[in-house]
């Protein structure tokens, strides 16, 4: 009886499942010749990193900390007749239709996690922790137009008191006094009161 040496290729579901990673890629990387199925598993795990985009590998290895790890989506099992296609699968068959690169269970993630975040900035506006920026604008508009009033009225309502006065310091204090009571006054300035 002869023993043969020759080692039986694995199946690119079985690379991908000791790899960690889907049958696409696997099937992708066959293809472009970036791994060989009828190497020893061991090899096709070091061709696999070797031959792997950089950033891919980063974001694998955590080291990339900007950016988010990739988000591993769970994909229901193929039916049993798998001779049915729907609008939801793509063309081979090998799992959800990508738009735009994203499956249809990740845009519809993205756009929960947004729904998400409207309401929780609706809450934040009602309880009274997040202001409009349209809101504050319009009171900064206000607050600089009533500076801008009240400072220009200034040299009208101490004019007379000013020329009057021949004492310099008599003069600064008349000055500092209605300046720090504009002030005084803008600092209770309320938008809308």
């Amino acid at each position: 009886m002869e023993v043969s040496t020759a080692i039986m290729a694995l199946s690119n579901r079985a690379i991908a499942v000791a790899l960690g990673v889907g049958h696409t890629a696997i099937n992708k990387a066959v293809k472009r010749g970036r791994i060989d199925p009828s190497k020893p598993i061991d090899q096709i795990r070091i061709d696999w990193e070797r031959n792997a985009d950089p950033l891919q590998r980063a974001r694998r290895m955590g080291s990339v900390a900007d950016q988010p790890a990739p988000v591993q989506s769970v994909r229901r099992p193929a039916p049993a007749s798998a001779a049915r296609r729907t609008a939801d699968h793509d063309s081979d068959g090998g799992g959800p239709a990508r738009l735009g690169g994203l499956s249809k269970f990740d845009l519809e993630m993205r756009d929960m996690a947004v729904r998400l975040k409207l309401r929780q900035v609706a809450l934040r506006e009602k309880e009274g922790v997040l202001i409009r920026a349209d809101e504050v604008q319009a009171a900064w508009a206000a607050l600089v137009l009533n500076a801008k009033s009240r400072l220009l009225q200034l040299g009208d309502e101490l004019s007379d008191a000013l020329a009057c006065s021949p004492d310099r310091v008599h003069c600064k204090k008349l000055i500092d006094d209605k300046v720090y009571e504009i002030l005084t006054e803008l600092a209770r300035y309320r938008h809308g009161q």
